[in-house]
């Protein structure tokens, strides 16, 4: 697949945790047998810049759930996850909060409770 390697797309938590920004480390989508294979590297980044929050993503697709994308008008995409992210979940929370929908940790952080850490 065409993207950037995960090790330039992290480099903004050097930044973030020099300022003391808190990050969220978004894993999203998840892609079957491709991106739990990034799992040891994203422990890494977790406790090397102390990342508490953590959105692990389900893909997109028109197989519907019953579970529509937030941003999708039409109700033709929905959220479908993999077995992986039950994985990916499981070993990451270990080390931080997981979500599954960035909805949640914005929660968290309108009510302030995010940044009481820092």
């Amino acid at each position: 697949i065409n993207t950037t390697p995960i090790e330039k797309r992290l480099s903004n938590f050097l930044l973030l945790n020099k300022y003391n920004i808190p990050a969220v480390l978004y894993i999203k989508p998840v892609l079957k047998n491709i991106t739990i294979n990034d799992i040891e590297l994203y422990i890494k980044y977790i406790k090397t810049y102390n990342i508490k929050e953590t959105i692990v993503g389900s893909i997109f697709t028109e197989k519907n759930n019953n579970e529509p994308a937030p941003f999708y008008c039409d109700d033709k995409l929905y959220y479908n996850k993999i077995d992986d992210e039950e994985i990916i979940i499981k070993e990451l929370s270990l080390y931080t909060n997981i979500y599954r929908r960035s909805t949640e940790v914005m929660k968290k952080y309108n009510r302030g409770e995010i940044w009481k850490y820092t």
